[in-house]
């Protein structure tokens, strides 16, 4: 009779209080789980009858047993077969500084953030104050006609890098190795900076390198080689200010035109306002102009600099 009275008051429990049980099996398996619909109730109640039976004949033997032994034992029968009533702990409430962790992250991170950008700030300007210093005065405005036969003044250039060289059109080797070798520098920059470098081949022999002369030649190194040339006036003006030196070789005595131009071999890189940079000799390879242009592009902010090239320099790798 108790143990019933105990079944239904813990019915009523589960029902106004939706606890979660812990029931004990064989006093090994534990199971603890929540059941809305209280079946493990009924199948409690429903193993009544069967255990009331079993009940009056344990208590047969426990009389025969000693009395100590036969209380024992009931006690540990009652604890496995009536389930524990286990209440959840209800959530905890938030705090009220959840926003201070992420705001303090945010702020560390700003202000490392401003301090590396200080730091390479002051870096660059370091550098470009040295090659400043060490720049020549080499460079300036021109004036020469260009293969449509139009006057062009070197300033419409101002926003590209001009990559200049001077020759002449009927050199027999070296110009059109260095003309080679500078359009492969501006076809492999082309994949990342487009038309910011502009290749432009001047004359030093306006006698015999006409308008026609020009635009045949160029093309056939470059779609973008843009030819100029002039009258002696002009190319002399725009050799002095590059320090282009020429002279014209003896002539064959029965055609005046057969003759070479001796002339300084040299590619003039010049910046997006017309002053220059640097100048590559015979001897720079493709490889060293490239590296050397794209390196100059990333210092002066026209192309993005790899990250970890970027934190190398910060850390002075």
């Amino acid at each position: 009779y108790q143990r019933r009275v105990r079944e239904v008051m813990f019915r009523l429990l589960c029902k106004r209080y939706g606890a979660v049980t812990n029931f004990k099996r064989n006093n090994n398996n534990i199971k603890k789980r929540r059941h809305p619909n209280l079946a493990f109730v009924d199948r409690y109640c429903s193993a009544t009858p069967n255990r009331e039976a079993s009940d009056s004949t344990k208590k047969k033997d426990h009389s025969e047993k000693d009395p100590e032994e036969s209380t024992a034992q009931q006690h540990k029968e009652d604890e496995m077969q009536v389930p524990k009533i286990v209440y959840a702990s209800p959530p905890k409430a938030p705090s009220g500084f959840g926003w201070f962790k992420p705001a303090l992250a945010a702020i560390v991170t700003g202000a490392f953030l401003y301090i590396f950008w200080r730091r390479l700030k002051k870096k660059k300007d370091e550098v470009y104050g040295i090659k400043t210093v060490g720049t020549s005065r080499l460079g300036g405005d021109w004036v020469l006609i260009d293969e449509q036969g139009h006057g062009v003044h070197s300033s419409i250039f101002h926003g590209r890098y001009p990559l200049i060289y001077f020759g002449f059109t009927f050199c027999p080797d070296i110009c059109p190795t260095e003309l080679k070798k500078m359009t492969s520098v501006v076809s492999i920059l082309e994949d990342k900076v487009g038309d910011l470098i502009q290749p432009i081949f001047i004359s030093i022999d306006p006698q015999r390198d006409t308008i026609e002369q020009i635009k045949a030649y160029t093309k056939e190194f470059h779609p973008r080689l843009i030819g100029f040339t002039g009258t002696p006036e002009l190319i002399g003006d725009v050799c002095k200010k590059f320090r282009v030196y020429s002279s014209a070789g003896p002539s064959d005595p029965n055609d005046k035109d057969d003759y070479i131009v001796d002339h300084t071999i040299f590619s003039y890189l010049m910046d997006k306002d017309g002053q220059f940079i640097k100048y590559f000799g015979v001897d720079a390879t493709v490889d060293e102009m490239v590296t050397y242009i794209r390196n100059q592009l990333e210092e002066r902010g026209d192309i993005r600099k790899p990250i970890l090239k970027v934190i190398k320099e910060y850390l002075g790798i």
